[in-house]
């Protein structure tokens, strides 16, 4: 969106500063799953691991998002 209001430069900056910021988000559900992980490694595994899972998918979601991100941010350099 702000590539097409703004131009191809500020686009490209936007995309740039994104990227980081997703990367950040997604890295906070990885290590939030990751500490419910030896949570429940201590607790016991019954009825917990598609809670797992479902705190999984959006470390998926943004990971998927990144991957977006970065392949908009090339195809428009090639563009340019």
């Amino acid at each position: 969106m702000v590539a097409v209001l703004a131009g191809r430069r500020l686009g490209t900056v936007a995309g740039v500063l994104a990227v980081p910021v997703v990367a950040v988000v997604a890295l906070d559900w990885l290590f939030l799953a990751i500490s419910y992980f030896l949570v429940l490694d201590c607790a016991g595994w019954e009825g917990r691991l598609p809670w797992l899972l479902w705190q999984l998918v959006p470390v998926f979601g943004y990971g998927g998002a990144i991957v977006l991100l970065i392949a908009g941010i090339r195809a428009r350099r090639r563009v340019s």
